[in-house]
């Protein structure tokens, strides 16, 4: 996304429906990878955000995912989940995506 991208009348029809709800399918395909990573125990949030979760989309925009652990987790335990998903990096038709850790 650059801030001279121009603003979409709609969100991404192929995220989001209609009634700007994600579409069923994106989630359970997002909430999916996340609970093969780690247990939702563990989660107390997971945000959708970046260019495809707004209207200033193009074809070559991405969506972030950022995932909030439950207070007191230590980090440092979750680096080694992290080289695992990257290892076996997903490449798909809607999303091709790789962890950052910090």
């Amino acid at each position: 996304m650059s801030l001279l991208d121009k603003p979409q009348k709609t969100l991404c029809k192929h995220i989001f429906t209609f009634d700007e709800k994600m579409r069923p399918e994106v989630r359970l395909y997002v909430l999916k990878d996340i609970f093969n990573i780690l247990d939702p125990k563990l989660i107390s949030g997971i945000y959708f955000l970046g260019s495809l979760a707004g209207r200033q989309y193009t074809q070559t925009s991405d969506m972030d995912i950022n995932i909030i652990l439950m207070p007191g987790l230590d980090r440092r335990d979750f680096k080694e989940y992290v080289k695992q998903y990257n290892r076996r990096l997903l490449c798909t038709k809607l999303f091709q995506a790789q962890l950052s850790f910090s």
